[in-house]
């Protein structure tokens, strides 16, 4: 089960669900080059006893998605340990990246101010 964070406000997940319950996940760890792969069908629930399950921080969501397992393994660490994910050595420094919001006002031609970074983790540390 996932649960719908607080915060999160992604409607469009929802009914991506809703109009196909067919879901594939990638579930990786940092550091660690094998990944897990699962498909399944996943389904939007509000039962109380699974909501008590999944909770949010201090607060339990209002909806979980629960995700039934058609089939699940690992797959093989080639192309992490190739594409070197994790490695310090290929990490971008943030601070010479623009924001993702002056990435979306950019594509977009927005006349708006965008968020730098350091104000985007301040919002999301304020709305966690």
């Amino acid at each position: 089960m996932l649960p719908d964070s607080s915060g999160n406000n992604r409607i469009d997940g929802l009914k991506n669900i809703i109009s196909n319950p067919k879901v594939g996940l990638l579930l990786m760890v940092n550091g660690i080059d094998e990944v897990v792969r699962i498909k399944g069908t996943a389904s939007i629930r509000t039962d109380s006893n699974l909501l008590s399950v999944c909770p949010d921080g201090s607060k339990s969501p209002k909806v979980v998605i629960k995700i039934v397992i058609e089939s699940m393994y690992f797959h093989c660490a080639k192309a992490v340990m190739r594409g070197k994910l994790w490695s310090d050595d290929y990490k971008v420094n943030r601070s010479i990246l623009p924001s993702l919001a002056q990435i979306f006002k950019d594509q977009q031609k927005l006349e708006s101010k965008a968020l730098n970074q350091e104000e985007m983790l301040k919002y999301y540390q304020s709305s966690l």
